[in-house]
């Protein structure tokens, strides 16, 4: 029970490092139980949760990083009192935590974040993913589409796969709020999208009209024909 004059409206979360080599499934379980631990303890069930997504690293399996990665996009998605704060932009000091200048930044973005989630200011903080489908039937373009204008991008972070087997993308292009791909063969099968294999904050990320990154994700189906 809180006994706090102004009672704590949410927490700020930057972990998952450690937690590389889980599948996203076991970090997405154990992220949803500690949010729902602190409401508890809290006795607040509208405790709001502002969460870094992981930066680049330097040695990590980037799949394996990119599980943790689409945890916690998928985390946010599936509770409206969460908001995702992206990182991969910001340099680093070493192979994996960044700059004093780079936790700057990240601490201005929570703060947009709790102006826009919190105390509802109208302030456009991120941009969302809100599908990712085939084109056409031919199956060998992909349109990213968003819930606000997107802009930038470039083909190395991106990779599909055609029933597990991996197709690269060979040309990104953005209009208004849609980021299309086009690939290197058709998918025949299931196919998935992943974003977010670089090991360099100074990537083209695909960005918001603030300049702030979209999240990245992983292994994401393709809709579609």
């Amino acid at each position: 029970m809180q006994n706090y004059a102004a009672p704590i409206k949410g927490f700020l979360w930057y972990q998952g490092e450690s937690d590389v080599g889980r599948t996203t499934s076991q970090y997405l379980n154990d992220l949803k139980r500690l949010l729902s631990e602190y409401r508890e303890d809290l006795s607040n069930p509208d405790l709001y949760l502002l969460n870094a997504q992981l930066a680049t690293d330097q040695t990590s399996d980037l799949a394996s990083w990119l599980a943790i990665k689409e945890a916690q996009r998928e985390q946010e998605t599936q509770d409206s009192r969460t908001a995702l704060i992206t990182t991969m932009d910001q340099p680093r000091a070493d192979t994996v935590h960044l700059t004093v200048a780079g936790y700057k930044a990240v601490g201005a973005r929570f703060a947009v974040a709790a102006r826009e989630l919190i105390y509802g200011q109208p302030i456009d903080a991120g941009a969302r993913q809100t599908s990712v489908r085939f084109q056409d039937f031919h199956r060998k373009s992909v349109d990213i589409v968003y819930d606000a204008p997107v802009s930038g991008g470039e083909t190395a972070p991106f990779l599909a796969y055609d029933d597990g087997a991996p197709v690269s993308v060979t040309s990104v292009s953005t209009s208004g709020n849609t980021v299309t791909l086009q690939l290197a063969s058709r998918i025949r099968g299931n196919g998935t999208l992943s974003y977010g294999f670089s090991r360099n904050p100074a990537t083209n990320w695909v960005v918001n009209a603030s300049g702030v990154p979209v999240p990245n994700f992983h292994q994401v189906p393709i809709t579609g024909p």
